[in-house]
């Protein structure tokens, strides 16, 4: 079990780039030496977050394994989710990031599909007998 940060580093590594670190470090756009330097105790805590997002980005890892530990390595290998909801947004995000998509226009077309959503299970209102409309002819 990978049980520090270092070690899941590695273990990526071993997986993804059959053990290679010259490898990974190109695909990660790092220096050698600099990914080198990460693989100990020490080391661990300088690891920039640009570095880990493209760890996560290029090898398809999941953020929880590699950040603490938890879950399965690979984001394929989570379950899915089981809200209709849920995975709609999760659809529309993988979708519009595969494309390039900026993360606000991401964000903000999740936002009008949650709207289209919330308008489609709300009731129609009919006028109120009180209202204006009501009133003009008393």
């Amino acid at each position: 079990m990978c049980t520090q940060f270092f070690e899941r580093i590695l273990k990526v590594i071993a997986e993804c780039a059959s053990n290679n670190q010259a490898a990974f470090s190109k695909k990660i756009g790092e220096a050698q030496s600099t990914v080198h330097g990460y693989l100990n105790p020490e080391g661990q805590d300088k690891v920039k977050s640009k570095t880990i997002v493209r760890i996560l980005e290029e090898f398809k890892v999941n953020a929880n394994w590699l950040l603490l530990g938890e879950g399965p390595m690979f984001r394929d290998q989570i379950q899915t989710l089981a809200d209709p909801i849920a995975q709609r947004v999760e659809a529309v995000g993988r979708a519009m990031r595969e494309s390039g998509a900026a993360e606000a226009d991401i964000l903000k077309a999740i936002r009008a599909m949650i709207d289209g959503e919330i308008a489609k299970a709300e009731p129609a209102t009919e006028p109120d007998p009180g209202s204006a409309a009501g009133s003009a002819s008393a």
